[in-house]
């Protein structure tokens, strides 16, 4: 599976997602980027939500998502994805 089709997938709502980690070990992960679903960004010193968003170059090998149950990102290895489904 392709990165684009991970993002796709993610896109429409939650999923549950295994993947093994850097270490080995396997990881199960229920996450999306449904924007519906993840929280507006804060600005610590206000606590007002911002729209800026860290600039850094994408990593087409690696997949960052918002893990529901952690509330925090996540990611994972495209070449690690064990499984991915629409939950």
């Amino acid at each position: 599976m392709t990165r684009n089709e991970i993002l796709e997938i993610l896109h429409k709502g939650p999923c549950n997602v295994s993947f093994n980690k850097v270490s080995g070990e396997r990881r199960d992960m229920y996450c999306t980027l449904d924007h519906a679903l993840i929280p507006a960004a804060k600005d610590v010193g206000t606590n007002e939500a911002f729209n800026s968003k860290k600039i850094r170059e994408i990593n087409e090998n690696v997949v960052v998502a918002y893990d529901l149950n952690k509330n925090d990102w996540r990611s994972f290895r495209v070449e690690n994805l064990i499984s991915i489904k629409e939950a």
